[in-house]
């Protein structure tokens, strides 16, 4: 029996919708290899959701959003949105990691991408 991840799309802004749209070819393509399901559900969470409506995130999103396996984030900012009321409003949720486990995450994967990359692995 294949597992069935599910995973949260949030395309983001700027470039973020088509650098996740490949992202989530990479995905398919991984699970088709690696015989693992994906249940995917996109989010409009972004400049564009936050000028129309004037929040960052409804109030359900924390919630809604701790019951996927992962979340696939895009690039997020504005032209038109002061720099720092995005990122606050969706990186720092409390549906994300705290300060110390993230830098702790990001310093661990970038020494194993980079590992990976000098020793010939294609993604």
């Amino acid at each position: 029996m294949s597992k069935n991840y599910k995973i949260a799309v949030i395309p983001g802004d700027g470039t973020g919708p088509e650098v996740v749209a490949e992202g989530v070819k990479v995905l398919e393509a991984a699970g088709r290899k690696f015989g693992f399901k994906l249940s995917m559900t996109n989010y409009d969470f972004g400049g564009k959701r936050y000028l129309a409506t004037g929040e960052v995130l409804p109030e359900s999103a924390a919630d809604e959003l701790r019951k996927f396996d992962a979340i696939l984030l895009g690039a997020i900012g504005h032209p038109d949105v002061k720099p720092g009321i995005l990122e606050k409003g969706l990186l720092l949720q409390p549906v994300m990691l705290p300060e110390a486990e993230f830098r702790q995450l990001v310093d661990r994967d970038r020494r194993f991408a980079l590992d990976d990359l000098a020793q010939g692995v294609r993604l």
